[in-house]
Parts: structure tokens; sequence; C-alpha cells
């Protein structure tokens, strides 16, 4: 897990137009209590750098994980109906979490 942090960190990094990652979950069948902890991370980290985190395709038992985690405190909605393109292209609404959380 800390290699896909610092690997995603290190491509946001190099690229100084980033503004939101996208974590596409539609894949992926279970997240674990330490997968959600390390998006949580990853959310903490980019919050500091002015950049958003996003989930979407996430299956139901991923999302029940992440938000136990209570991670669409931080990043916003955890749900399946939103795709990939839609989530990298919805503007930031006023007084939406950023990820500070």
């Amino acid at each position: 897990m800390d290699h896909v942090l610092e690997t995603v960190l290190a491509r946001v990094r190099s690229d100084l137009k980033s503004c939101r990652v996208v974590w596409d979950l539609s894949n992926i069948p279970y997240v674990d209590v330490a997968g959600a902890r390390m998006l949580r991370q990853q959310n903490d980290e980019l919050a500091g750098e002015k950049i958003e985190l996003r989930v979407v395709g996430a299956h139901s038992e991923v999302r029940d994980r992440l938000r136990f985690q209570k991670l669409q405190d931080c990043i916003g909605p955890i749900n399946r109906h939103v795709s990939l393109a839609e989530a990298a292209a919805i503007p930031r609404q006023p007084g939406e979490p950023q990820g500070s959380g």
C-alpha cells in the first residue's frame, strides 16, 4: 500500500496541472481497513497540495467499508452512479469538503 500511495503522489507532484485524483474501484471486489486508511491518508496528503480525491465505481461492500471509515466526510459522496469521466469533470462546489479530514 505504501508503494501505491507513493506512486500516485509522485505522479501527481510531477504534473503541476493536477487538481483531482479519481480512483476507479469498479474492478475491486474488496477493500480492507488498511486499504480504506490508505485512501484516507492519500486524501490528506493530496489536500495539503490542494488536490481533490474522488472514488467512483465502488461495489456495495467496498462502499460500505469506505463509509464505515468515514471517507465520505472528506472526499464527498461514494456511490456507483458517477462514472470516471463524470468525476473527472465535476467542478468543485463552493463549501464542498476538499479533503482536510
